[in-house]
């Protein structure tokens, strides 16, 4: 039988720790064992707390597939991606986005980041104040798509 840690609430479950700090309620739970069922509101959750069972979860994708209530909740917002989609979909998807993350595109991508950021911070001047959640956006964005470009990295 898989523990339950202690704490649930009736029809709640274990929501309102997670939802007060998701970060302490989750590093709360290998004390209880190395795989933890949750509740999260009406969902249930087996939450994986050993290093080498998660290798094995994240490796054997036939026998741990993703599925389920929240996995289907999670592709009706993000999609059917490479993360969120099914064994049967995840080869076909891993193939098509594998050429991106070779060794010399990750290079490629540090220049690139590095000329946008320069590009940002060097417009800055003394005492000028800055909206530093919409540069940053924006950086990111330009980083994004200088690096989805076939010809990476673009020139500036």
């Amino acid at each position: 039988m898989i523990p339950r840690p202690p704490g649930a609430l009736p029809v709640l479950g274990h929501l309102v720790p997670f939802l007060r700090d998701p970060l302490v309620f989750l590093r709360s739970l290998p004390r209880h064992g190395d795989l933890v069922r949750i509740r999260l509101g009406p969902v249930t959750a087996v939450v994986v707390c050993d290093l080498e069972l998660t290798r094995q979860v994240l490796r054997e994708d036939r026998v741990f597939d993703k599925g389920g209530f929240l996995f289907e909740r999670i592709r009706d917002f993000a999609g059917n991606g490479l993360v969120t989609c099914p064994h049967a979909d995840h080869r076909r998807q891993r193939r098509y986005v594998q050429p991106a993350f070779r060794s010399e595109r990750i290079g490629q991508y540090a220049e690139v980041m590095e000329r946008e950021a320069r590009r940002l911070t060097g417009s800055w001047h003394d005492d000028q104040e800055v909206d530093l959640t919409a540069e940053l956006s924006l950086t990111a964005g330009r980083s994004l798509v200088a690096t989805l470009s076939p010809s990476c990295p673009s020139p500036g």
